[in-house]
């Protein structure tokens, strides 16, 4: 892992207290599960609704629980003082307000991603410590991706700003884009004749068909359709929530476009 400088008692305190949230979200059991990863953020996460933070390296920790979830209606306000959805006497709403102060304190922030039914997610973004001359370099790279012939791509995600910023980097790309709110739409569309090279996916979306059971529909039609996972969970916990194999290909959100290229060009070279 990158290394960061971050209070030690402070980041303790964050760690618990998300930790007894996503136990207290699992009322009947479940698996909680703690990641750490090195990200790279580019002014493309902005795109997906992302809060104002500099762009660079960063190092994620994250706590997913397979709980109840949140409402998407109070998603947007879980961060503010004094608010909590626990009983009156089990919560001071002050938990995760805090976090997030300390988090902006530190130079980064805090992001929380939850399906109703399936879990909830808490990211915490810590700034790595780069050098004057990792900067500078960092500076003046380039997107660098290859030339690739354009295809066909299916964007299947339900949260309609993700899906407009995928789209946007597809079609930046010269890719043609198939555009779907969820699995049930997509499935229709394939079987209307649409005939996506790529389906790129959400793995929890509202309807029948789930990412996984769009991509066992969807082969049923085209064999050789090559499927992208996006999710808002980390890898470990999207493959304990959902049953998804370790082999799978996915991208977290939010998603790199310098990444999202790489993994279609892989697609196309590996289809060609």
């Amino acid at each position: 892992m990158w290394k960061v400088y971050v209070d030690r008692s402070l980041t303790e305190n964050a760690i618990l207290n998300l930790v007894v949230n996503a136990r207290d979200a699992m009322t009947d059991g479940g698996i909680l599960t703690v990641e750490l990863a090195n990200i790279r953020l580019d002014d493309g996460y902005i795109d997906e609704r992302f809060e104002d933070i500099t762009a660079g390296r960063y190092v994620m920790l994250a706590v997913s629980d397979t709980g109840t979830g949140i409402l998407p209606e109070i998603l947007p306000d879980v961060f503010e003082p004094f608010f909590t959805t626990k009983p009156v006497g089990e919560g001071s709403g002050l938990g995760l307000s805090m976090i997030h102060g300390f988090m902006k304190q530190s130079g980064g922030t805090a992001r929380i991603y939850s399906e109703i039914g399936v879990g909830t997610t808490v990211k915490l973004y810590f700034p790595a410590i780069v050098s004057e001359n990792e900067r500078v370099v960092a500076s003046s790279l380039v997107e660098d991706i290859d030339a690739m012939p354009p295809v066909d791509v299916m964007v299947v995600e339900d949260d309609e700003a993700v899906r407009r910023a995928l789209m946007a980097q597809v079609g930046r790309m010269g890719h043609r884009i198939i555009e779907a709110q969820n699995g049930d739409a997509a499935i229709d569309l394939i079987r209307g004749g649409a005939k996506p090279a790529i389906i790129i996916t959400d793995v929890v979306m509202p309807g029948r068909l789930q990412g996984p059971y769009l991509a066992k529909a969807a082969r049923v039609e085209l064999p050789n359709v090559k499927v992208i996972y996006v999710s808002g969970y980390p890898n470990e916990a999207s493959i304990n929530g959902t049953g998804l194999l370790a082999g799978d290909a996915m991208l977290m959100k939010p998603v790199r476009r310098r990444d999202l290229a790489r993994c279609i060009g892989r697609i196309i070279r590996e289809k060609d």
